[in-house]
């Protein structure tokens, strides 16, 4: 998230003319000295650990998502640090396995110990916001994909099955995706109206769900190849379970996610031909 998400996100900021100034994971456990000398007018905390399959400790997932989120807050609440936004960023696996559309004032299940710590900043956020008035909202992104995301991420992988040949499994399932700039925007749509906001959380996802099947044949239609599939699992669950975004408090913010699902897979295509030299 801090480089896919995180650098688009600076590279806006910077082009509508904000100084902006960006902090490592790692830099987060230290952090009082940076924020309290910037004094930063908006915050974007996208830090996290624990969203790629890669990421297991469970350690790690504590300290980033909980303790480094509990040291920026106390850092932005200093007494000579005057923000009007603090955007956190959650996650739709808050909410766990839902068979509807999520909504922000569902319970919260998460079921991994990602989602759990994502769940527990989010209530330490809302904790700050309403003890301390603070402008600070928690947007909930779903499936984001576009440029830029990591080589191992399933959007990516079936490109590149498609472009170089490469074998690849597909394993059955369904996400409410969501391009990256539509996220960028409702990103800053939220912290324009985060005063009004303070202590909530607002989905950002299409309110669509398209299942990973229709992904790849998106992707094989554009570009006119087959993906190399060599293994397709199943999901064992004898119940059928949603992963959508239900987003009209979004909406009633102003926020319309502007890039459908054939488009933006058309653009992320781009990239990675560019990327592998291919086409």
């Amino acid at each position: 998230n801090r480089v896919f998400i995180g650098g688009p996100l600076a590279t806006r900021l910077e082009s509508q003319g904000h100084q902006v100034k960006r902090l490592t994971r790692e830099e987060l456990s230290d952090c009082y000295k940076v924020v309290t000398e910037f004094k930063p007018d908006r915050i974007f905390h996208l830090a996290a650990y624990g969203s790629h399959h890669q990421e297991t400790d469970v350690v790690e997932m504590v300290t980033t998502n909980l303790l480094r989120t509990f040291n920026l807050l106390s850092a932005a609440n200093d007494k000579d640090v005057h923000y009007n936004a603090f955007i956190m960023t959650g996650s739709s696996s808050e909410y766990g396995r839902k068979y509807f559309p999520m909504k922000e004032i569902d319970l919260l299940e998460p079921d991994s110990f990602y989602a759990a710590t994502k769940a527990g900043a989010t209530h330490l956020a809302r904790a700050f916001a309403l003890t301390y008035n603070q402008p600070i909202v928690t947007v909930r992104p779903f499936s984001i994909y576009g440029p830029g995301e990591a080589d191992h991420r399933f959007i990516p992988t079936v490109i590149r099955s498609c472009l170089l040949g490469e074998p690849m499994k597909l394993a059955s399932g369904v996400h409410d995706w969501t391009f990256l700039e539509d996220l960028i925007d409702g990103m800053l749509i939220v912290a324009d109206h985060a005063g009004e906001l303070k202590g909530e959380a607002v989905n950002l996802g299409t309110g669509e769900s398209h299942s990973n099947e229709v992904v790849v044949e998106l992707i094989e239609e554009v570009l006119g190849k087959k993906a190399n599939i060599t293994e397709r699992i199943r999901s064992t669950s004898p119940f059928g379970y949603m992963w959508q975004a239900g987003n009209m408090k979004a909406r009633d913010l102003g926020w319309e996610p502007k890039v459908r699902l054939r488009d933006g897979l058309i653009e992320t295509i781009k990239f990675y031909e560019s990327k592998y030299r291919v086409g």
